[in-house]
């Protein structure tokens, strides 16, 4: 069986927010904010909009919500890790700063 090896941001660069039209298709749905793609096309395919923005790279979607805001609720649902956990915190912290209305997903902290 193959591995799968992704580049290191040295390497490729860094990673561009995945999805990011998701946050402009429709003021009146949350958009979910994922860290991971897979996770990100997992919630589409539920029906639901869904960004992924690759670990720690949140600080690339307050940049871009400072300079382009958008209405919808922004649904923080990173991985249930203490990582994930800490991101998130750190995540809701620069969105209140910018009056982005979100919510930690708790959904999830009950699943591990």
């Amino acid at each position: 069986m193959k591995k799968y090896r992704k580049p290191s941001s040295l390497e490729a660069g860094a990673e561009p927010i995945f999805n990011l039209s998701a946050l402009y298709e429709s003021e009146s749905n949350p958009v979910f904010v994922m860290e991971g793609q897979f996770d990100a096309i997992s919630v589409e395919q539920l029906g639901f909009n869904a960004i992924a923005v690759g670990g720690a790279g949140y600080s690339k979607l307050v940049k871009r919500l400072s300079d382009f805001p958008m209405e919808s609720v922004l649904v923080i649902a990173f991985d249930n890790d203490k990582a994930g956990k800490e991101n998130a915190e750190k995540f809701s912290k620069e969105l209140s700063k910018i009056n982005v209305a979100h919510i930690i997903d708790e959904i999830t902290e009950n699943m591990s």
